[in-house]
Order: structure tokens, then C-alpha cells, then sequence
């Protein structure tokens, strides 16, 4: 009798575990380049057309569906998150952090005393302009949004941190 009790209850836990793994990357699922709309790539070629495509996905946030493609263009890493009919939503922009602006890194200077920037992207969200700065804090990679003033706009994600770590993010410039 005990064997299919213990047979049920793990059965159950792994099915458990396989939702709770499935809801957390429900959000984004990687896709093929034919999967991207038409309206969506002929944007993206119009608007740059000496970028390389990297990986493209399909994502939904607040129950609307956008197309991220990451792509490279010379040396500029750039996410682009467009809508189905190929409207950009969101640009994701790699920058070299020599080229912020001094109150920016004095802001995060102080924020984070004896931290050191290893990432800064600039995002564009329409006419909004903010700054996703990574900072490596002792083992511990934050990330902290600024605008375009040098202002922080929110605390630290938790979740990247975590990622950072697991995925040894120690980015040198």
C-alpha cells in the first residue's frame, strides 16, 4: 500500500514543479525567424538594415502580444520589442559606459559605494528615455534604472540579481 502512495505523491510534485516551471517562462518563448510577422521584419530591416539578427521571441505583457528581436549592428547590441503589425514599442540599446554622463555615474557612485559599472543600456520606451546601468557590487551584480537626469527610477530587481549570478555575469569594459 505505501509504494503507491509514495508512487502518487511524486508523480504529483513533478507535475507540481513542471507548472510552476512552465507559468515562469510562459511570458516569452523563443520562435523561429519565419514566425516573425512580416510587418514586424520588414520594420526591423527598414529601420536597420546593417543589423544581424540574434535570437527573436514572442512575449506577452499585460495581455498584449509584442515580438522581440535581438540583433547586433556593428558594435551595438539592440533588443527591439515591436507589436504584431510592426509598431516599435521598446528599444533596448547597448552603450559603452565611458560615454554616460558624470552625474549619472556619480549617482550610482553613491548608491552603491565600491561598486563597479559593468553594463549600461539605454531603453527607449516612445518619447521615454531611462538607463538600465548593471552595477557589480562584491559577488552581486544590480541593476538600477536611471533617467535621463541621473535619477534613480526603482529599486534593485531581486530576479536579476539572480540571473547575473547564475549566469556569471561579469561584464568588463
Amino acid at each position: 500500500m505505501k509504494i503507491p502512495h509514495v508512487l502518487f505523491s511524486a508523480i504529483c510534485l513533478c507535475l507540481l514543479f513542471g507548472a510552476v516551471r512552465n507559468e515562469s517562462t510562459a511570458g516569452e518563448k523563443k520562435i523561429s525567424k519565419k514566425q516573425i510577422p512580416a510587418a514586424v521584419l520588414s520594420a526591423f530591416k527598414t529601420n536597420y538594415p546593417a543589423a544581424t539578427i540574434k535570437g527573436q521571441s514572442v512575449e506577452t505583457e499585460n495581455g498584449k502580444k509584442y515580438y522581440e528581436i535581438e540583433s547586433v549592428d556593428g558594435k551595438t547590441n539592440r533588443d527591439l520589442l515591436y507589436t504584431p503589425d510592426g509598431k516599435i514599442s521598446e528599444i533596448e540599446e547597448g552603450m559603452d559606459i565611458g560615454t554616460l554622463p558624470a552625474g549619472m555615474k556619480g549617482t550610482v557612485d553613491k548608491a552603491y559605494p565600491g561598486g563597479k559599472l559593468v553594463k549600461a543600456e539605454k531603453v527607449i520606451r516612445g518619447t521615454d528615455v531611462t538607463y538600465e546601468l548593471h552595477v557589480k557590487v562584491g559577488k552581486k551584480t544590480k541593476e538600477v534604472a536611471l533617467d535621463a537626469s541621473g535619477k534613480i527610477l526603482k529599486p534593485d530587481k531581486k530576479k536579476g540579481e539572480k540571473e547575473d549570478e547564475e549566469n556569471g555575469e561579469e561584464e568588463e569594459d
